[in-house]
């Protein structure tokens, strides 16, 4: 049995997984706004132990929100949180005992995909993840592209607008900046993403219609750099489901493209908000079966 870890900007939800990277047992729990890591590490620490209690454990893995050294196994750089180089898996392992390992969690969550979710049976494929932040990972030839520093992609931290909207990773027109949660919240002042789409033809159909432009700016960029056969849309704002799928679909199509690939399908993720908890436990039995 293993832990799978989605550690989110507003949230950390966990669960137990088996062999078969099903979900045995889960749990949510809020993080407190302006917690510190060391109180956010507590809050992991005592879930683990409560969720695995009298149950054999293979080993921990945890999605990180942020820029994770593969190699060093060592958080970089993680925005919503204001964490920088921070060693979580030494950390943990102090008060837990257990074999741990970390990867981003846009990265987790699209291995789930692959072995059990959307992007079953494809090789090229870029996922999206759209909650607090924006999150992505690519899948280049059936397999997790790190790049060569093996630090991941960030397509949430590309430009789509010159001197734009602050980001919360220092930088101006950030993807994340206008189609994240937090932008969505932060433009209406709503208390979350769902209450604007529930009320876009009522009061915010400028704000829904703005929105989608840019995400298809984002997700277009993806395309083209990467030509993928898939683009899998994930995190909080994909359960907005079909309606968010053919939109963003119908958009992408609007921006002309002479450069071929067209034929992208989008898909909503299959997991849902599972899909950081199988993923993460996957990448741990998984890493560690190749060591």
């Amino acid at each position: 049995m293993y832990i799978g870890i989605d550690l989110g900007g507003t949230n950390i939800a966990l669960g137990l997984v088996d062999e078969k990277l099903d979900i045995v047992k889960k749990k949510k729990v809020a993080i407190i706004q302006g917690s510190s890591y060391e109180e956010i590490l507590d809050v992991i620490a005592k879930e683990c132990k409560e969720i695995r209690e009298g149950i054999e454990l293979a080993g921990i893995g945890i999605g990180i929100p942020g820029i994770v050294d593969s190699d060093s196994q060592k958080i970089i750089f993680c925005d919503n949180l204001g964490w920088k180089n921070v060693d979580i898996v030494g950390d943990l392992k102090k008060v837990l005992m257990e074999d741990i390992h970390i990867a981003n969690d846009a990265d987790c969550a699209l291995y789930a995909e692959v072995l059990k979710g959307s992007a079953v049976g494809f090789k090229n494929v870029i996922l999206f993840t759209l909650g607090t932040g924006v999150g992505s990972s690519v899948l280049l030839d059936g397999k997790i592209f790190l790049g060569g520093d093996k630090r991941g992609i960030e397509l949430g931290h590309m430009t789509v607008e010159y001197e734009g909207e602050s980001c919360s990773c220092g930088y101006k027109g950030c993807l994340e900046s206008y189609a994240s949660a937090t932008a969505l919240i932060r433009e209406t002042k709503e208390p979350d993403a769902k209450t604007v789409f529930d009320q876009e033809d009522i009061k915010y159909k400028e704000t829904i219609d703005r929105y989608y432009k840019y995400l298809a700016v984002g997700v277009r960029n993806g395309i083209l750099a990467y030509r993928p056969d898939l683009v899998i849309i994930g995190g909080g704002i994909s359960k907005q489901g079909d309606k968010l799928s053919v939109r963003l679909r119908d958009e992408v199509k609007k921006i002309e493209m002479y450069f071929g690939n067209e034929t992208a399908t989008i898909k909503i993720a299959a997991l849902g908000n599972d899909a950081g908890i199988i993923g993460a436990a996957a990448m741990y039995r998984d890493n560690k079966k190749r060591r």
